[in-house]
C-alpha cells in the first residue's frame, strides 16, 4: 500500500464525510 494512496484514499473519506454532513 503506498502512502500516497492512503492518503488520497483519506482525503476522499473526509470530503464524502463533510459532503454527507453538509446535506
Amino acid at each position: 500500500y503506498v502512502a500516497t494512496e492512503l492518503a488520497a484514499d483519506l482525503v476522499v473519506n473526509v470530503g464524502d464525510i463533510k459532503f454527507c454532513v453538509h446535506k
